[in-house]
Parts: structure tokens; sequence; C-alpha cells
């Protein structure tokens, strides 16, 4: 294997690697109030944005109050969702880790990554085709396709067949705005990931991260 092939399958397969390890482990802290009623005017609030949040209570110095939280995600996800919020929602948003599962409700979010973007890539798949993305190395060029479980990757000319896309389980992923940025909703559980939808396969939003393309779905809370 080339150089180029080598590093194109670093960046294709081990970029991924690190985030399954620390899925759903994550969630986005917005405020934390001694107001329940506040509290839940915030959920409110969160939710018509789009927004999965919950609240949740802890003791602090003797005083009782209520954590308004935003989602389940892996550690750069709920990064991403926190630095978004602060711009235009909330400015106290900050990731934190998930100490229980959130209540029952809100699920958490996947993030499968394809791969890091190189300078040339392209998606060459239908709509109603799973999702597969040409990527160019060096010269060389490879197909990764998102299947709906997981990425493949082919070394070849041209791509391999294109086999149709499942149809949506339950609903559909669509493009939203959310503090002026490209957001992925899901149309029954609400935010995703942030970026901009280029594909979807069933339920799983492919989103184009700006330096990558990954898979946003939904798993069961841990």
């Amino acid at each position: 294997m080339n150089r180029a092939w080598a590093a194109l399958l670093v960046a294709c397969c081990l970029a991924g690697a690190g985030v399954a390890a620390a899925q759903a482990a994550w969630t986005v802290q917005t405020v934390a109030l001694r107001d329940l009623r506040e509290a839940n005017a915030e959920v409110a609030r969160l939710n018509d944005l789009g927004l999965a949040a919950y609240t949740e209570f802890t003791m602090l110095d003797g005083l009782q109050y209520v954590r308004v939280r935003v989602g389940c995600f892996d550690r750069e996800t709920a990064e991403r969702w926190a630095g978004l919020l602060r711009a235009g929602v909330t400015s106290e948003a900050v990731a934190m880790p998930l100490e229980a599962p959130p209540p029952g409700g809100v699920p958490c979010v996947a993030v499968d990554v394809g791969f890091r973007k190189p300078a040339a890539w392209a998606l060459v798949s239908r709509p109603d085709e799973q999702p597969t993305f040409r990527v160019e190395v060096a010269g060389h060029a490879a197909y990764l396709r998102y299947d709906g479980t997981g990425w493949r990757l082919w070394q070849a000319v041209t791509p391999p067949p294109e086999p149709m896309a499942p149809a949506p389980v339950v609903a559909v992923v669509r493009q939203a705005r959310l503090a002026g940025e490209d957001v992925v909703r899901h149309a029954l559980w609400g935010a995703l990931c942030p970026g901009r939808l280029v594909a979807s396969v069933g339920d799983v939003g492919i989103v184009d991260q700006g330096d990558a393309i990954v898979a946003c779905g939904l798993v069961a809370a841990p």
C-alpha cells in the first residue's frame, strides 16, 4: 500500500475509532436555576427551538438547583453544540459529562465519522441510493458509502454497484437553522448535529461539518 493510501485509510477508518468509544457520554448544560418554574420555562423555550431539553436536580453548598440540559452526545458533538448555543441561544451553555442517562424520551445521538475531507471529494449517489462519496488523495480515488449501519470503503476506478437507500424508519432528518447556523434535525426527536445535511439513509443524516463528513443517528441511552 503506498503512502497516499495509507494516509487515506487512516483518515477514513481511524478517524471514527475514538468517537465510537466516547458515544453517549456528554450533554450540554444551558443553565442552573433555583426556581423549577423558571427551569421548566427554559426547557419549553429550548424545545421550541428543536432541542431535546430536560431538567435535572442537583445540590450545591446545601442548596437545590435545577439544571437545564440538552441532549446526549459524544464529547466532540456536545462541544460543537455548546459553542453554537453560546453564540446565539444561551451564554452559559457548556459541555459536561453525563453522570446518568437522560430521562425517557431523550435519545442519544451517535456520530460515525466517514472521512476527514480531502481537497477533492464529492457526493456521487442519487437521493434514492445509499450515500456514496468519491474521495481523492494524491491522485488516487476511493469510494465511501454509508449503508445504514456503517461506512464502507472501496479502492476503485468506478463506484461499486449502488443499492437503493432504505426507506425512513419512523421519521426523516431535515436541514434547519439555529442561531444563524446550519443544524440537522430529526423530525421526531429534535436536533442531531450541527452542520449541513448532504444526504440521508433511513433516519440517519449524512452531515458536512466543515472538516469531516459524518453520519448522525440515534442510539439508546447508556
